[in-house]
């Protein structure tokens, strides 16, 4: 696998989440950032590659190395990361966040960081943007050298659409600033078999960002365990046979006393009903809509809290337990789940917002991300690998012969109504 697309031509599932300003983007960022590598695995699909089984059940690191283009200087000094890598640093200006949980190890470049701090950027995005320009742009117009279009984004995209990471925080084009506003992308799934699986894990994703946001949760754990946590997710079967370092008590204290409503204009969170948490977390304009507040964009040394007082431990979890919520026999295990979190978050929508029927149409998802997490559901890169094995002619050398490809093509995907992969005890049955 000695070219670029052996990388960018495996699927991915991403999820482009609409903002309603930058201070809200840049939330949405910061505590998806975690999540990623355990959407990872639970969507893991991608175990064969040029005819071989792999050992891995996921694409990432086949993306990082046919995307990786830095020089033997800058891998030994450590002087870039890849350009298909985790994300480097969080950018919420959040008194959660402290200088540990930004330890990623490449240098910020700080001739870049003081330019954009000079133009009004505050220190957390400049650190951020300065690590995506000091890289050359792999495609460029000449144009865009001898007569730039200052009005469109065009040249930034040149640097930040070459940049692959598991989150993408999006600004809106100069042009369209109020039409498509602050996005940020979800990129770390991978793309399943079935539209059913597709559609329950794009919908598990948003209701998640909705309720995360709601329930204002502190996910924050330092980038580089993030970062073991994308090695982790692509081993095989990973749902089942690994665990991932995860904040054991990410709820706020406050949470259960928030009656969260909505509205009609921001079905997401209604912030009369949120107490703020600091100043600099909620701010509005001049014409009262939502902004950055002032003290977002004030001295570069301003996001940083103290690393002092209590911090939340980071213990190897289980995915089941993350996704459905600790075991009675788990009591260090503080929080809820993510998804005893997202049905919380829908029990507060009133009828006007979501009725019976839709909530009942939500269910079916939510049932497979479940049994998916507890290992009832198995994820696709376990049912594509069993079906090679279980294939005439296969000799155990990881090699996938034109039988094995038949039944891959034509089984997978097929059990349970069509709707999803087969279930654990079908696969074992079947041996």
């Amino acid at each position: 696998m000695d070219a670029q697309p052996f990388g960018s031509g495996t699927c991915c599932l991403q999820v482009t989440l609409q903002a309603s300003n930058i201070d809200e983007a840049r939330k949405l960022y910061d505590r998806l950032i975690p999540l990623a590598p355990i959407m990872l695995a639970l969507t893991a699909a991608t175990p064969i590659y040029k005819g071989f089984l792999a050992d891995t059940d996921a694409r990432w690191n086949t993306l990082v190395s046919a995307s990786d283009d830095r020089t033997e200087k800058e891998i030994k000094e450590k002087i870039l990361s890849p350009r298909f890598g985790g994300n480097t640093s969080y950018i919420s200006p959040d008194s959660r966040l402290r200088v540990q949980h930004n330890n990623h190890s490449m240098p910020i470049p700080l001739e870049i960081k003081q330019k954009l701090i000079a133009e009004g950027m505050d220190d957390l995005l400049a650190s951020h943007f300065a690590r995506i320009l000091i890289r050359d742009p792999l495609i460029l117009c000449a144009e865009d050298l001898s007569q730039p279009d200052l009005t469109t984004s065009n040249l930034f995209e040149m640097f930040q659409g070459l940049n692959w990471q598991p989150l993408r925080f999006k600004p809106p084009p100069p042009r369209n600033i109020h039409d498509i506003g602050w996005r940020v992308e979800f990129r770390s799934m991978e793309v399943q078999p079935t539209d059913f699986e597709n559609a329950a894990f794009a919908v598990f994703v948003i209701l998640l960002t909705r309720a995360v946001l709601a329930f204002d949760v502190d996910f924050y754990m330092p980038i580089s365990m993030v970062e073991e946590n994308m090695e982790t997710a692509q081993g095989r079967d990973a749902v089942n046979h690994r665990e991932f370092y995860f904040s054991a008590n990410w709820m706020t204290d406050d949470a259960d006393e928030v009656p969260l409503s909505g509205s009609a204009d921001n079905p997401c969170i209604a912030p009369s009903t949120i107490p703020p948490r600091t100043a600099h977390n909620s701010s509005t304009n001049a014409n009262g809509s939502p902004g950055l507040s002032e003290s977002a964009k004030s001295t570069p040394d301003y996001p940083y809290s103290s690393p002092t007082g209590d911090h939340a431990t980071y213990p190897p979890t289980p995915i089941s337990t993350l996704v459905n919520g600790p075991p009675s026999r788990a009591p260090d295990i503080l929080a809820p789940g993510l998804l005893p979190l997202v049905k919380r978050y829908l029990a507060t929508l009133p009828t006007t917002m979501l009725t019976p029927d839709q909530r009942a149409g939500l269910e079916p998802y939510l049932d497979l991300v479940s049994r998916r997490a507890s290992g009832l559901d198995v994820t696709p890169a376990t049912r594509i690998r069993e079906v090679v094995r279980q294939s005439e002619g296969y000799m155990g050398d990881s090699r996938v012969g034109e039988e094995a490809e038949w039944r891959v093509v034509n089984e997978v995907g097929i059990g349970d109504s069509g709707m999803g992969l087969g279930n654990s005890d079908s696969i074992a049955a079947s041996r």
